[in-house]
This record gives C-alpha cells, sequence and structure tokens, in this order.
C-alpha cells in the first residue's frame, strides 16, 4: 500500500504536468500529506490522503460557505450507493454517488477532467 506521501507526490506531478499553464501558486506539505492548488482564475484545489485510506478532492470556487465541490470517503452517513465514497455538491448540503476511490489510477484521470471542465481550462 501505498503511503499518503507518495499520493500526495504522485498527485501533485501528474496535476503540475497536465494543468501548469492554469496553475498559479501550489503548496505541497508532506507532513499533512495536503496539496493546495490556486488556479488563475482563483478557485483552489484541496487535496487530502492519510495513511487510513481515506481521501479528499475538494474545489473552492469562492470564499462563500457552500461554493465547493468535494469527493470524500472520510465519513460513511451518507445513503449513496458508493458509500463511503460520495461527492458533495455544489451550493448544497447533498451529496451524490462517486466514481472516486482513494486510488490515483482511478482517480487523477477523473479529478482533472473535473476540474478542466468545472474551471474551463
Amino acid at each position: 500500500m501505498e503511503s499518503c506521501q507518495d499520493k500526495i507526490q504522485s498527485a501533485s506531478k501528474l496535476l503540475h504536468e497536465l494543468l501548469y499553464k492554469s496553475i498559479l501558486d501550489s503548496n505541497l506539505d508532506l507532513i499533512d500529506c495536503t496539496l493546495k492548488l490556486t488556479f488563475r482564475n482563483g478557485a483552489v484545489l484541496y487535496i487530502t490522503y492519510n495513511d487510513h485510506s481515506e481521501y479528499s478532492y475538494q474545489i473552492m470556487y469562492t470564499k462563500n460557505k457552500l461554493d465547493r465541490e468535494r469527493f470524500d470517503n472520510y465519513d460513511k452517513n451518507w445513503d449513496v450507493e458508493t458509500t463511503p465514497n460520495h461527492f458533495h455538491l455544489r451550493g448544497s448540503t447533498l451529496v451524490a454517488n462517486s466514481e472516486m476511490t482513494g486510488e490515483l489510477d482511478n482517480d487523477m484521470p477523473k479529478l482533472i477532467e473535473f476540474v478542466q471542465a468545472k474551471l474551463y481550462l
């Protein structure tokens, strides 16, 4: 099993390779296994992994409370078919099914496509 440090480094490398023209700033924290990418349009992507097979991919569009979308598996309280994996809808407290699994090979292509579509990159 990959450590959270390995996962976050791999995710960072891939995202930088494919989205470098749109990234304004980047902060990789190997202690907390987090990556923060700030895009030229002001949106911020946060990626977090831990060594308990938990993950979170969140796009903050603005600083408004629910102006975000997030894929994660941190809580198992949601009534969706893909539990514990779920997707927090923008502008809402509702969740939906998620194709994300916390595995880089599965998630990064989908996340990159999602980010490009949402941020018009």
